[in-house]
């Protein structure tokens, strides 16, 4: 994957005190937390639109900070084809979703079904 998932001691401080300011606008906006939330019905390719729509520069950061580069420079690296299945990857991750949407119950699969299934504290 990148810096997110093989970071380890203080490089993997350095990385999570990175990712805290743009997680924090994702998991702050109002509508992705509902589409994440128990109950919820978004595919993931909603919540992926969501983000971008909403979060083009905290997706572009996370990015960033996955392959190590500074935002211009991955702002010069992404395309429209390679954006979403960098987004799915990431988001497929376990430690990825639950520092983004905590302990809301969450799948978030590949295969573009649900994005939140189950009941429970939503």
């Amino acid at each position: 994957m990148g810096k997110i998932i093989d970071a380890r001691g203080d490089e993997a401080l350095d990385v999570l005190a990175e990712l805290l300011e743009p997680v924090g606008e994702i998991a702050g906006d109002a509508e992705i937390s509902g589409m994440m939330r128990s109950g919820g019905k978004a595919t993931v390719m909603e919540l992926v639109r969501a983000m971008l729509k909403g979060h083009k520069d905290a997706v572009v950061k996370i990015m960033a900070i996955d392959d190590g580069k500074t935002v211009e420079e991955e702002r010069g690296m992404i395309s429209a084809l390679t954006i979403p299945a960098r987004l799915l990857k990431i988001l497929s991750v376990p430690s990825v979703k639950d520092l983004l949407f905590g302990s809301a119950e969450t799948s978030v699969p590949a295969n573009g079904s649900s994005a939140a299934s189950g009941s429970g504290n939503g």
